[in-house]
């Protein structure tokens, strides 16, 4: 009797499994769209070099110093960010260097891409603190018409 009772249990196990109706919707648009751009379809428009120089403490407490050359006040904070185009993770990785790339939109304000060339980072190590010095070369680019 035992058997019988199992088999009657897997049985109407399987029926309410089976019973259960799914439903899937799926958009006729596409997720993602592509636009494959290349040098050739852009008009270089010049390059300019940012920097930012800063002392950190402890390793987590920083103090600006100057900002592309200027004396830093903190009383106007411009940051903007600049991710390349192209290609996946050639925008500025220094979190800093960002308030010194609006050196960028300012001197190139009809760029509609900018590329960062190269960063150098210069760090001058002292008793619980660092100095830092910070570059990067930006390349101005917009689309040809």
């Amino acid at each position: 009797m035992k058997p019988t009772k199992y088999i009657i249990i897997a049985a109407l196990m399987l029926l309410f499994a089976g019973g259960c109706s799914v439903t899937r919707n799926s958009a006729f648009a596409p997720d993602s769209t592509r636009l494959n751009l290349r040098l050739s379809d852009m008009e270089y428009l010049g390059e300019c070099e940012i920097s930012i120089e800063y002392r950190t403490y402890l390793g987590f407490i920083r103090a600006i110093d100057t900002i592309n050359g200027v004396a830093y006040d903190g009383k106007s904070i411009d940051v903007a960010q600049l991710r390349g185009h192209w290609l996946d993770g050639c925008g500025i990785t220094n979190p800093l260097l960002s308030r010194a790339a609006f050196k960028a939109t300012v001197d190139f304000p009809t760029a509609t891409n900018y590329l960062v060339v190269r960063q150098t980072t210069h760090k001058e190590r002292l008793f619980l603190g660092a100095e830092i010095s910070a570059r990067a070369t930006i390349r101005a680019y917009r689309l040809k018409e």
